[in-house]
């Protein structure tokens, strides 16, 4: 099972114990999100081997919106998922905390507009209408850059 996967089990874990709602959106960006931090903090290239890519709700990892599927609908995981995300080691589950955290309290809306933001890497693809089209021809042509979310994560979000 894939990281990325187990660490969606905490996220959403968190959002289920406190009774909040969270969709495949807004689960992508939290954990686009908690890369770049991660990434920040440890000085490092990478938390996830997967790639995430632009949409009009913001970044997502094709991989996470196969599988939770597309709908705007809450996500709801049974016990044994729970369980498992709660299994991920410590330094990934304070990460994806501090994110829950921090992004609480924002709606879906205003965390898209941060990670869409026209400094971001996401958003500068998100502007170009060419890439755009690219993504949407074929979802897996336009990648953001890690290195670049990490640079914009340490200028604007820290």
């Amino acid at each position: 099972m894939s990281q990325i996967l187990l660490d969606s089990y905490f996220m959403i874990g968190l959002h289920q114990e406190r009774f909040k709602e969270i969709n495949v959106y807004r689960l992508n960006n939290l954990l686009y999100l908690a890369e770049a931090y991660y990434m920040c903090l440890n000085d490092t290239d990478k938390l996830y081997n997967e790639a995430f890519n632009v949409s009009v709700y913001g970044v997502y990892v094709k991989e996470l919106t196969e599988f939770f599927g597309k709908e705007l609908n809450s996500i709801l995981i049974n016990d044994i998922q729970i369980k498992m995300g709660k299994e991920i080691e410590d330094k990934r589950k304070e990460i994806l905390y501090e994110i829950y955290k921090m992004y609480s309290k924002m709606s879906d809306w205003t965390i898209r507009e941060i990670i869409l933001s026209d400094d971001s890497p996401a958003g500068v693809i998100f502007s170009n209408p060419y890439s755009l089209y690219c993504n949407y021809v074929n979802p897996l042509s336009v990648k953001i850059n890690k290195e670049d979310v990490k640079e914009w994560f340490k200028r604007n979000c820290l």
